[in-house]
């Protein structure tokens, strides 16, 4: 199995006296370049903690690998939600 690297690029979007929102970017590469794809969001900053509250990422990753001998084509997508709460 090869690595998968994910090059990233964040951006304030807004902030108000509590939460920061960042608009982030990403290209990713993997299995030596036989997968390839993007991922974007945006994640809400707690300013005080300076803990992510909440994030939403949608990621695209396309390619072929092969398998076994077998060439298979990959098309995976997503929707990547996490939320943190203090306990």
């Amino acid at each position: 199995m090869g690595n998968m690297k994910i090059a990233s690029v964040y951006q304030l979007k807004s902030e108000d006296k509590k939460t920061a929102l960042v608009d982030v970017s990403s290209t990713i590469d993997g299995m030596d370049g036989k997968l390839s794809g993007t991922q974007s969001g945006v994640l809400t900053i707690d300013l005080k903690s300076g803990m992510t509250g909440q994030s939403k990422l949608e990621q695209n990753v396309n390619g072929t690998i092969t398998a076994n001998g077998m060439e298979v084509n990959m098309n995976i997508k997503g929707t990547y939600l996490l939320s943190l709460q203090k306990m």
